[in-house]
């Protein structure tokens, strides 16, 4: 007996993944600079409140974030953006 399209797709909905497609600029880097919060922490990058911001949503969750901006494109981007992730992790946890 096979399993039905029906008991597949609900089987598999249990084991749900989330994802954080994440933008950098406009969401963890704001237009127009940061008015509200010039203190950035050991992040040169971004300020201490966006990323405060995707920290309380990834303790909340079990979601995956998946880079979805063009700073993806280049290695050195990439790696600034996870020191700058590192470096929050470790100044506030």
């Amino acid at each position: 007996h096979h399993p039905s399209y029906h008991q597949i797709s609900l089987s598999t909905m249990t084991n749900r993944l989330s994802v954080i497609l994440l933008d950098i600029d406009g969401v963890l880097l704001p237009f127009g600079g940061d008015p509200e919060n010039k203190e950035k922490s050991c992040s040169a990058l971004f300020p201490d409140r966006t990323l405060a911001a995707l920290n309380t949503i990834l303790n909340h969750t079990d979601a995956v974030v998946v880079l979805s901006s063009t700073w993806r494109v280049r290695a050195e981007f990439r790696q600034q953006i996870l020191q700058a992730f590192e470096c929050y992790n470790e100044e506030f946890g």
